[in-house]
């Protein structure tokens, strides 16, 4: 992943907040299913995935140290970029219910422009 074309066109913030979400998805898979992000489906049953994270200014800011605390723009931005190289995926915008997103890591990247297998 690394050597790849779609990393190396991440900025440096890019890489830094792709690392952050590694280790949140991380924290995410060794708590209880009962406490991982959760999106709820049209039958009103609940839904869980196995690299499913969140991603918000106290994590970006205050946990990972990624971004200072007034780059909410940036932060948007370069998370914007993760989703364009194809290492993240959203799974449920949050904008509009002011509630979490919910974010998957994801193998997009390998499909990059310029990227052979």
């Amino acid at each position: 992943m690394m050597d790849s074309i779609a990393y190396k066109d991440l900025s440096n913030d890019g890489r830094a907040l792709l690392l952050a979400c590694k280790r949140e998805v991380w924290s995410v898979q060794v708590q209880p299913e009962s406490k991982r992000p959760k999106m709820q489906q049209d039958n009103g049953e609940y839904k869980t995935g196995d690299f499913w994270f969140t991603m918000n200014r106290a994590k970006w800011s205050d946990k990972y140290n990624v971004f200072p605390k007034g780059s909410k723009d940036r932060a948007y931005a370069v998370l914007a970029e993760l989703v364009k190289n194809g290492f993240i995926d959203v799974i449920l915008s949050g904008r509009i219910s002011r509630t979490n997103s919910i974010y998957a890591m994801s193998e997009r990247w390998k499909n990059y422009p310029g990227e052979t297998e």
